[in-house]
């Protein structure tokens, strides 16, 4: 499975390695990638510290600790072991998804983010030739389509 063999990577990398004996209070809340960039990254989060660092790259490194991103409270741990679907498969549950409702719609690129959003979720948007966004989300134990929702690039200056 590419999600287990990309945590591994990060985790037995050396900057991963240091970083953590500094750091142990961080536990693995996502993760990201774009494509066609196809370059996977890691978000790790402290609790006590409410930061996020980020560790990517061949070699893997690491980013500065940052502000998290979040509306309140706390960022649960994303549970690795309970995910049973992989990234190719929400990919393609996701594009089967957008066929039901939006198949006139040409995607040049898409952010692929696995996280807890109340559960552990593929959430997947889809960026269209003309500026729809498409935002899927696929339950990642299950592969249930659970939203699909489309808004246009433009309209998000106005929200």
């Amino acid at each position: 499975m590419f999600i287990t063999d990309f945590i591994t990577k990060v985790e037995s990398s050396e900057s991963y390695k240091e970083f953590i004996k500094n750091h142990p209070d961080y536990y693995l809340v996502h993760l990201f990638c774009m494509q066609p960039d196809e370059n996977w990254q890691a978000g790790y989060y402290s609790e006590k510290e409410d930061k996020i660092v980020i560790f990517s790259g061949t070699p893997v490194m690491n980013s500065t600790e940052e502000d998290s991103f979040k509306k309140q409270g706390i960022i649960h741990p994303l549970p690795i072991n309970e995910i049973t679907i992989d990234a190719d498969k929400a990919i393609q549950l996701a594009e089967q998804a957008k066929n039901t409702k939006h198949s006139a719609e040409t995607i040049n690129k898409k952010i692929i983010i696995l996280q807890i959003i109340e559960q552990p979720v593929w959430n997947i948007t889809l960026i269209s030739d003309s500026f729809s966004m498409i935002n899927i989300r696929i339950h990642a134990k299950t592969g249930e389509t659970l939203r699909i929702k489309a808004d246009s690039i433009l309209s998000l200056g106005k929200k």
